[in-house]
């Protein structure tokens, strides 16, 4: 049974599991600024770059280069958010046996996998244990970040959910709560 919760997120619920897929959140005028920026970063870059093979001292030169690792680095996080802001989404899967987090850009990544046992606590990701520079940097249009649900893991907090209203948050939170016992005492009966 699928359900779309807003504009960006959908469930799709069956008996043996439950998916949220929440897509990036995307803004057309600050994705045409940061393609611009990126174009200007881009160009700034090969500019630089090209002075390296003029006449200068050894000195001069590790500076270029210590340079341009700052730039390929930041040009390559630059591409990633602005890929994922136009091609992202995160899939939250909860089974008997886990919760499966990806985040996706073009149908690509990395999924992170916690033993559902041991997920504890779904709860609103607070400001307070985000820390002042981290929320500020997450809130950011231009970084992958923004988190809104969080849950312990083992001593750990495991954030995910980027980017969505605190009533959509509340609401998710409620549903893998929710899920998350239903699958426990699944999988508990199975065993029994």
């Amino acid at each position: 049974m699928e359900r779309k919760v807003s504009k960006r997120i959908d469930i799709v619920r069956c008996e043996e599991s439950t998916e949220i897929i929440i897509k990036a959140y995307f803004n057309e005028v600050k994705q045409k600024m940061f393609f611009a920026w990126i174009a200007l970063w881009t160009l700034s870059g090969l500019l630089i770059f090209s002075q390296f093979f003029l006449n200068y001292t050894q000195k001069e030169k590790v500076f270029f280069i210590v340079w341009m690792a700052f730039w390929v680095y930041f040009e390559f996080k630059a591409l990633q958010t602005y890929r994922w802001r136009k091609l992202g989404e995160e899939h939250i899967r909860i089974n008997k046996k886990e919760i499966t987090i990806a985040r996706n850009i073009a149908n690509k990544g990395i999924p992170a996998t916690f033993k559902l046992n041991g997920c504890k606590n779904f709860r609103l990701y607070k400001k307070e244990e985000k820390g002042m520079f981290t929320e500020i940097m997450s809130s950011s249009y231009w970084v992958i970040g923004g988190e809104t649900i969080v849950f312990d893991y083992y001593g750990s907090l495991v954030p995910f959910a980027m980017n969505i209203s605190e009533a959509d948050a509340l609401l998710l939170a409620g549903i893998l709560k929710h899920d998350a016992k239903k699958f426990l005492q699944l999988s508990e009966q199975k065993e029994s």
